[in-house]
């Protein structure tokens, strides 16, 4: 039975993907492009915000429409039409996952979640990110070079207009849809950047609405899949359409996670091992100020490996070790984000295979790191000790215990073959994104605990279904609910990403006084 499940399900979600196809040719393409603007215009929840208007099954709607040619005959799209087809596309969930025939039910829902994440990022998280790579990237030749060489931008401008269309779209909560006026872009940057640095951030960050099917065609599959079903909608790389208006958003959840993907997108698709490498010493050089920022003593790399020499070790070593009075905690960064297959997966021996040489390493790394500080007598085997893996994206697997447990099922027989038992249980092993460090460290000094004290807590909650979280940062989330303050170097650099703006913002109508002319002529330019 369950081979004749795996067999058909495919078929049929083929052939009712074909039947949505069909169905969303027969309509115009500006009707439709209305009604997912009208769509997103209010929420169907107010509590649960846009993700109660089932935003990825729309986009995926949006991703057919214009993957695909208008009939001739198209017709006039009515709002329930479009609801009707959004439906359509939230019924196909129960084949594109197809649970009943999952070999892992936890990796099938996962996936089932991750898209759904997407829409859930708060706009302090958003802001907050664009500012962390600001300081990442702002002020390092490398990656200031290598971005104005494809794209024409200075890295410093993209940040400044990316955090103000960040603020400015985050105004009005109660929708997710929005117009924004050319004119706020002209008044406000042209007198700081110049309209032609103005022009490339349009360029970047916009495609016309007739040209969306040209725009399609890259992302296009030449069957149907269900993996398509999970995978980010490709608007997160031009999530705003260029019209006569002005900047139409039809989601500003995609705008804000797409201003936040572009950089790194882009520069990791250019120059692959090279960026990997840039991007891996600018996070660790970056870790090691928030824990200066709040005063955790550490050492990092080299001196670890100096104490390996003086014992007669070898081997790797994690990042950071952090001494505190009641235990040790080995710290390893990786200059990681999940590639789109890990999120759309939920086969335990492929993501196996994809997440080994770096996501896996660093339990790896850690255990042996542990190991040798064991063996030299730098750690002492009576106190608590935890590892913890930084990563720049969540891969949606929190701790050692879930990779062995979901994707690995040797990890523990492979480390008892490699160092005769276990250093550090893989129940105190997890993964945390930087930003969920910087809350993590703030949090422990906010309630005058130790990082390990709260490894205990989260171990205990995990070892049981009824309390077990997703990450890290749930639990963060039920021990400290207020959350953290951004660290000083934030609040920093968004101070000088909008030095001067205010003073435009201020004064523009001035600016502008008598240059009607001028205003026309960057107007047209910016809509051609």
């Amino acid at each position: 039975m369950s081979i004749r499940v795996k067999t058909l399900t495919p078929i049929s979600y083929s052939l009712k993907v074909d039947a949505i196809k069909k169905k969303l040719a027969r309509f115009k393409d500006c009707d439709f492009i209305t009604n997912f603007y009208r769509h997103f215009h209010s929420f169907r929840d107010e509590h649960s915000g846009i993700s109660s208007n089932f935003p990825w099954c729309c986009f995926l709607a949006l991703k057919w429409k214009f993957s695909n040619i208008e009939n001739k005959d198209a017709k006039s799209m009515s709002y329930s039409d479009f609801i009707s087809i959004v439906n359509r596309i939230y019924d196909l969930q129960s084949e594109a996952s197809n649970l009943n025939s999952e070999n892992n039910l936890v990796l099938g829902i996962r996936r089932l979640m991750i898209n759904q994440f997407l829409y859930q990022h708060t706009d302090k998280f958003n802001y907050a990110s664009l500012i962390r790579q600001y300081i990442w990237y702002g002020d390092d030749l490398y990656f200031n070079d290598r971005f104005f060489e494809i794209t024409g931008l200075s890295l410093s401008n993209y940040y400044r207009m990316a955090s103000y269309f960040v603020i400015l779209s985050s105004i009005n909560k109660r929708i997710d849809s929005e117009i924004f006026p050319h004119k706020l872009f002209i008044l406000h940057w042209v007198p700081l950047i110049g309209i032609e640095q103005v022009k490339r951030f349009y360029d970047l960050i916009t495609v016309r609405p007739e040209g969306l099917r040209n725009f399609m065609a890259d992302f296009k599959l030449n069957k149907n899949l269900t993996i398509e079903y999970y995978e980010d909608t490709p608007m997160l790389r031009k999530p705003v359409f260029l019209a006569e208006d002005g900047l139409v958003v039809l989601s500003k959840k995609i705008l804000k996670a797409g201003l936040v993907n572009l950089v790194p997108e882009i520069l990791k698709s250019h120059f692959k091992e090279d960026y990997k490498v840039a991007f891996g010493t600018a996070l660790e050089a970056y870790t090691a100020d928030v824990f200066s920022h709040y005063d955790y003593g550490f050492i990092r790399e080299n001196d670890i490996k100096k104490l390996y020499k003086t014992h007669g070790l070898d081997g790797k070593s994690v990042d950071f070790l952090i001494h505190e009075d009641d235990g040790f905690t080995l710290i390893d960064c990786k200059a990681i984000e999940p590639a789109p297959y890990i999120k759309t997966t939920s086969d335990p021996e492929r993501l196996r295979q994809r997440l080994k040489s770096s996501f896996i390493k660093g339990i790896f790394q850690g255990q042996h790191t542990a190991f040798n500080l064991l063996r030299a007598g730098f750690i002492d085997d009576c106190k608590k000790k935890s590892i913890i893996i930084v990563v720049h994206r969540d891969h949606y697997l929190s701790t050692g215990t879930d990779v062995e447990s979901l994707i690995y099922q040797s990890l523990s027989e492979e480390l008892i073959q490699e160092y005769g038992g276990i250093p550090i249980s893989l129940s105190r092993v997890y993964y945390i994104t930087i930003d969920g460090l910087e809350h993590l460290l703030g949090m422990c000094r906010a309630k005058n605990i130790s990082i390990n004290q709260f490894i205990d807590y989260c171990s205990e909650c995990d070892t049981s279904f009824k309390t077990k979280k997703a990450s890290i940062d749930m639990h963060m989330a039920d021990f400290l609910p207020e959350g953290v303050h951004d660290i000083k170097k934030i609040k920093d650099a968004g101070d000088l990403l909008f030095r001067n703006i205010t003073d435009v913002i201020g004064d523009g109508s001035k600016i502008w006084q008598g240059k009607v002319e001028e205003y026309m002529k960057m107007l047209n330019y910016l809509r051609a």
